[in-house]
């Protein structure tokens, strides 16, 4: 596992230390991805005569950066989030910019609403990444350590994921 990536997730984790918290950010995180994604998917361009989504454009490279932090929950993150930004994709072809604009902003804002109840209710404080932006991007690969970890797969993030010592 990366060095960093330890260090991201141990830090996060100091912010999510409530069970109910985590369960909420589970549910919450891949309607925001999806969302993102919807209104990502509306913009093409044009790439050796296809056109491309600016969503995809940018998925590409972020899921190279989860697989070098670390190979094993960046593939799993890969496995959820692929299948959502290709649903994204389709809702974005296929619905009226009305229906698409709304279920975008459905699913963001209910994803939003289950993270601030988490934090509010469960954490009893502010979202990590008010003090360091870089959380946003941690936190997809926090739910998917999280859920293999209690699925006996990667006991060796089990440390950092309780807040302790990268």
């Amino acid at each position: 596992m990366n060095a960093y990536f330890r260090r991201q997730l141990t830090l996060y984790s100091t912010f999510h230390g409530n069970a109910g918290n985590c369960l909420l950010h589970g549910v919450g995180i891949p309607p925001i991805f999806f969302a993102v994604m919807v209104v990502l998917a509306l913009r093409l361009v044009p790439i050796a005569g296809a056109g491309i989504s600016i969503g995809t454009l940018l998925l590409i490279p972020a899921m190279l950066l989860w697989l070098v932090l670390d190979a094993g929950v960046g593939g799993a993150l890969l496995a959820v989030f692929v299948p959502l930004a290709a649903a994204a994709e389709w809702v974005a072809r296929t619905g009226s910019i009305t229906l698409t604009l709304s279920l975008a902003a459905t699913a963001f804002a209910a994803g939003w609403l289950c993270l601030l109840v988490g934090h509010s209710v469960f954490e009893g404080r502010r979202p990590g990444f008010v003090d360091d932006v870089s959380l946003l991007f941690i936190g997809p690969m926090f739910v998917v350590a999280k859920g293999l970890v209690a699925l006996g797969f990667r006991p060796d993030l089990a440390p950092s994921l309780e807040g302790g010592h990268p």
